[in-house]
């Protein structure tokens, strides 16, 4: 039984989208077999981390294929079919449903071609900083990696609204930043870590109690990208942030959940 309003907006919508998927399985044989850049984007998705456990709430779809490339394959999909669908607004009819399919299956193409592209580009970034922290000293990696390790893993595409899906560039981006400036600035930095390790583990607790009750909060989900938001705000200000943030303004929002 899902645990709330929100909890089954959230997974009907996926529904919806797998629906639409189906009805226009001659699109998507095409797109499973044409999806640019895939054998490289497999393999690095391959070698990611596990999800954390608590972010497991987050992704409307429990799917988890043996094949890992099987897996990359519908998230992708998933996600495009899922933006679309949210493009539309709300599916109530099969009449409704008709239209969503007259108007956005021409657009699945094309919207594919954004998520594949923006996730090829996250997965390359991610190998890449990964390969950085390899040579890193032990405490930047030992700082670093779980950063970017909750933003890149097995499964992240599907707990990762596009919205947001667009901004990890950026947060990798910051990753790299705060690498480059972490031994010049180490007080500073250790000072900024420790302000979002707070908000971090706040969030943390929050989905795992949202995951227990099977309750999805959209609000979470807000707060946990303007952490990230918060982030590039303190270590890599000149990438520029999505909206205002600051330490006052997300600890207002996580009081209005808490």
């Amino acid at each position: 039984m899902l645990g709330s309003e929100h909890t089954a907006r959230h997974r009907n919508q996926a529904g919806v989208a797998r629906l639409m998927l189906l009805h226009e399985s001659g699109r998507v044989k095409y797109l499973r077999k044409k999806l640019p850049g895939f054998n490289a984007m497999s393999l690095q998705y391959f070698n990611l981390p596990e999800a954390p456990d608590a972010f497991e709430i987050l992704s409307p779809t429990s799917f988890k294929l043996a094949d890992p490339r099987d897996d990359l394959i519908d998230e992708i999909l998933l996600c495009a079919a899922v933006e679309l669908v949210e493009q539309h607004g709300a599916i109530r009819s099969q009449t409704d449903f008709e239209q969503l399919c007259i108007k956005q299956s021409a657009a699945l193409v094309a919207m594919v071609d954004q998520v594949c592209g923006t996730v090829s580009k996250v997965l390359a970034d991610a190998h890449g900083m990964r390969a950085r922290l390899q040579s890193a000293q032990p405490h930047q990696a030992e700082q670093l990696e779980p950063a970017l390790s909750r933003l890149v893993y097995r499964g992240f595409i599907r707990s990762t609204p596009w919205r947001w899906l667009q901004r990890l560039p950026i947060y990798i981006e910051a990753t790299e930043k705060r690498l480059q400036t972490m031994t010049a600035n180490a007080q500073r930095d250790q000072q900024h870590a420790t302000r979002l390790a707070r908000f971090d583990q706040d969030l943390d607790s929050a989905l795992s109690r949202a995951r227990d009750e099977d309750h999805f909060v959209p609000e979470l989900s807000r707060f946990r990208w303007m952490i990230e938001e918060l982030r590039v705000s303190l270590f890599a200000q000149s990438l520029k942030t999505i909206a205002p943030v600051s330490e006052k303004r997300l600890q207002k929002l996580w009081d209005s959940i808490d």
